[in-house]
């Protein structure tokens, strides 16, 4: 199966935001991660025949890049994630319980800040064309399409 993959980029400074609940990753929402990650992915993977279509099979492979995980909250329930290395933005997750009101949005901002916060590079970040509202998502906020590349 052959798919198209954005590559992009955000220039801009700081966005302006309220405070969001975000902590570092915790094996105590090891479960509730795992679920939402595979609920948020798993259509695409299966359409894009990425294997293995579910991830996260085990909190040892998680435990490994913890510190680049960090956590929306809601009390004890997970709203989201999103994943930073250096000024890459990788594995932006709402849970569908909380699609649609304004998380992803709002946790993206959270993310390109905390990059802001020690460099003015270029953030970077990957998105499937299939992954239609993330990628509207990502223009958005004001990331740019660097490069296009057809995978398969």
């Amino acid at each position: 199966m052959q798919f198209i993959v954005y590559h992009m980029e955000y220039t801009g400074a700081q966005i302006a935001a309220d405070p969001l609940p975000v902590i570092p990753f915790s094996a105590a929402y090891y479960p509730e991660y795992q679920h939402i990650y595979n609920k948020c992915y798993y259509e695409m993977r299966r359409a894009l025949e990425i294997r293995p279509y579910h991830c996260c099979p085990d909190l040892l492979q998680i435990l490994k890049k913890q510190a680049q995980i960090f956590l929306l909250t809601d009390r004890d329930a997970l709203i989201g994630s999103v994943s930073i290395s250096g000024t890459d933005i990788d594995d932006l997750l709402i849970s569908p319980a909380y699609q649609g009101k304004g998380f992803g949005r709002r946790l993206l901002i959270w993310a390109i800040n905390r990059i802001r916060e020690t460099t003015d590079a270029p953030i970077r970040l990957t998105a499937a064309e299939w992954n239609h509202r993330a990628v509207q998502l990502y223009t958005q906020t004001g990331f740019a399409v660097t490069d296009k590349k057809q995978i398969g």
